[in-house]
């Protein structure tokens, strides 16, 4: 979603969006399906909550080394997006200055960093229930503001019966309160 302003900008009137749109949705979840189901399928009972550390046990160092590549890559690549996305933001939405745009995309995450629980897996997880939650339904409510109000005939058009806003938005805000309990009273260390 936070890629498809700066993917309009770069194909502007060439007719492919709604392709890359689906290509660039469907590999990633094939990709993801497929390493979930090899570490499963390789561990079985024995998979661990970080997949490459119970990889490590069975397999040895070198799954260490292909998994922190790939993670690194992965989040490095998402991190440089999502600030690219959320910079552009500052500058054009809120009309900050550039430098304090670009420091506040980069302090904020290493500021809850520094104050969390150092556990990478818990920090991604809260932050992408919460925000990941909230920024479902934001877009549920932008999507049909869209609707509503848009004058503009959009590349491809998707629609939501009325009563699938309130169910989808049900389940954002049910996801986002179980992330908040089970951190708060259930994850103790």
């Amino acid at each position: 979603i936070a890629s498809i302003p700066e993917l309009r900008d770069i194909l502007s009137g060439d007719g492919h969006m709604r392709k890359v749109v689906i290509w660039g949705t469907a590999i990633p979840i094939v990709l993801y399906a497929l390493f979930a189901f090899a570490v499963v399928g390789a561990m079985g009972g024995a998979t661990t909550q970080e997949a490459v550390a119970g990889l490590v046990a069975r397999y040895g160092s070198w799954v260490a080394v292909a998994g922190g590549i790939v993670g690194v890559l992965t989040t490095a690549t998402s991190f440089i997006v999502l600030g690219l996305v959320l910079k552009h933001s500052f500058i054009y939405d809120l009309h900050l200055p550039k430098t304090f745009a670009v420091f506040i995309t980069l302090s904020v995450p290493l500021l809850l960093f520094a104050v969390s629980t150092h556990d990478f897996v818990k920090v991604i997880g809260f932050v992408g229930a919460v925000f990941g939650g909230i920024e479902g339904i934001l877009m549920l409510k932008l999507h049909r503001a869209a609707k509503i109000l848009g004058t503009r005939s959009p590349e491809y058009a998707l629609y939501i019966p009325s009563f699938a806003y309130y169910f989808i938005g049900a389940l954002y805000v049910a996801g986002i309160g179980y992330e908040i309990a089970y951190t708060i009273f259930l994850n103790k260390p």
